[in-house]
C-alpha cells in the first residue's frame, strides 16, 4: 500500500494534506484537502506531496482531494471533489483511521 500520496498543481504554494483515513466495508478512502498558501512561491508546476499518517489494510485504495481550482485534467488516479464534509456524509458508517487533524 502507497505510504503517501502527491497531486500535481500549478505553482509551489499550494499544501496538500490528509484530512482523514476511514476504513468501510470493502475500501479504504483517504480524505486530502489542497490549498493554496499565502506566501510568494515558484510559478511552475510543481507536486504537492503528503504522508499518510496510518498503515493502511489491504483493501481497495480510494484517495479523494479537495480544494482543486484549476481546469486541466490531473493525471493522478484520484477524485477530485468539493468537500470533505459531502464525502463523509456520503460514506455512513467507517471506522476512522485517523482522525481530523486540528485546524
Amino acid at each position: 500500500m502507497p505510504t503517501s500520496i502527491a497531486v500535481t498543481v500549478p505553482d509551489a504554494g499550494w499544501r496538500l494534506r490528509v484530512e482523514r483515513v476511514v476504513e468501510l466495508d470493502a475500501e479504504v478512502w483517504v480524505l486530502a484537502q489542497l490549498r493554496r498558501e499565502p506566501v510568494m512561491a515558484a510559478q511552475a508546476i510543481s507536486k504537492s506531496e503528503t504522508t499518510i499518517p496510518v498503515a493502511l489494510p489491504e483493501k481497495k485504495l480510494r484517495v479523494l482531494v479537495a480544494g482543486k481550482t484549476w481546469a486541466w485534467a490531473n493525471e493522478e488516479p484520484y477524485e477530485f471533489v468539493t468537500s470533505l464534509d459531502d464525502v463523509a456524509r456520503r460514506a455512513g458508517p467507517v471506522r476512522m483511521l485517523f482522525p481530523a487533524m486540528a485546524k
